[in-house]
């Protein structure tokens, strides 16, 4: 059996962005707004090296 983790995308994986005119964080809307976290790339690799299923 394989093991799986499964993560929230906004504000885990990636960074969400700050709306002025809603004045409140919300998901990237655009491909050119997705920021990934340096914490979150680490994470992935060591669980890939203890062989977690990733699609």
């Amino acid at each position: 059996m394989k093991k799986a983790i499964f993560f929230d995308r906004d504000g885990v994986i990636n960074k969400e962005v700050f709306r002025k005119k809603l004045n409140k964080w919300t998901a990237p809307h655009k491909i050119s707004e997705v920021k990934i976290k340096k914490k979150t790339l680490k994470v992935i690799n060591e669980l890939k090296e203890k062989n977690f299923f990733f699609l």
